[in-house]
């Protein structure tokens, strides 16, 4: 019992060891990786965005009335059924968030509480009780900071990630400047680009501070370089290279059966010819 509990406590010791310089190690490195917070807000914010967001009343208020523009434009199809602005909108944001969403990430966290054929509806609801609540900041002031900052806080604690700001923002842009068309001037789309700027540059430092992994990054896999369409693209490139291989071993063989042949050929020349001359 004794030689058991010692070499038990041997092992221990050892683990302790290695996990206390793992430890340092991973102190060091986070030492030397030490990136300064405002550098982390501005690396997941679309590079497009203005370092310092500028909004106040007028800007808002441009927010808002190209927000009701949006709201109020119904589409009649053929068959005379409409659907609503808030239906086109959502339909198209999503849409368009999917090309980015191959993983299921958005997904998961828009249809956490919902299922069934609510889903849709579900998730429309969310947006638009996103930009209902953006649309009502009206400065930059330290409650509005504070507010979103804890709004940031309560999102990190339901897994979204930094990055996805970024991806769920510009898709939400895009969708805006798609819906209002010509109505979608430089100033109204620079009023909106503010606005979800000072938005992120509130509620990004709770997600990232001690949450975030300095190598991380996410991949597309939906793309043109999927692993399927690799895989698929490899096995036409091996099988044109198995071709050629066949290809030329026949052309060689080929080759060695004309060349060997030919002085057989040649032979029986000489003594065809040698015959001819005896004959004369």
């Amino acid at each position: 019992m004794g030689i058991c509990n010692s070499s038990s406590s041997r092992v221990n010791n050892g683990d302790n060891s290695n996990q206390n310089a793992v430890g340092k190690i991973q102190m060091l490195l986070r030492q030397e990786t030490n990136i300064p917070m405002e550098v982390c807000v501005a690396h997941f914010t679309p590079s497009s965005f203005p370092l310092i967001p500028l909004i106040n009343m007028a800007s808002t208020r441009l927010c808002r009335e190209s927000w009701d523009l949006i709201m109020n434009r119904e589409c009649v199809d053929d068959s005379g059924a409409a659907t609503s602005g808030m239906t086109m909108f959502y339909n198209e944001f999503y849409e368009r968030l999917e090309v980015f969403d191959s993983s299921g990430k958005f997904e998961a966290v828009l249809s956490r509480h919902s299922s069934g054929t609510n889903r849709i509806a579900a998730k429309g609801a969310i947006l638009i009780r996103i930009i209902k609540f953006v649309v009502k900041i009206e400065e930059d002031n330290k409650q509005t900071q504070l507010l979103l900052y804890m709004l940031g806080k309560s999102h990190s604690q339901k897994n979204i990630r930094p990055w996805q700001y970024s991806v769920f923002v510009q898709t939400l842009l895009i969708t805006i400047s798609s819906r209002l068309g010509t109505d979608a001037t430089t100033d109204v789309m620079a009023a909106w680009v503010n606005l979800f700027a000072f938005v992120m540059k509130s509620m990004l430092p709770p997600s990232i501070a001690g949450q975030i992994v300095e190598t991380e990054l996410n991949i597309n896999t939906s793309s043109e370089f999927s692993a399927g369409k690799v895989a698929d693209e490899v096995k036409v490139l091996e099988e044109q290279r198995q071709f050629a291989k066949n290809f030329n071993n026949k052309t060689d063989s080929s080759s060695v059966g004309a060349n060997s042949a030919r002085p057989q050929i040649q032979s029986a020349r000489s003594q065809s010819g040698g015959n001819r001359l005896q004959g004369t």
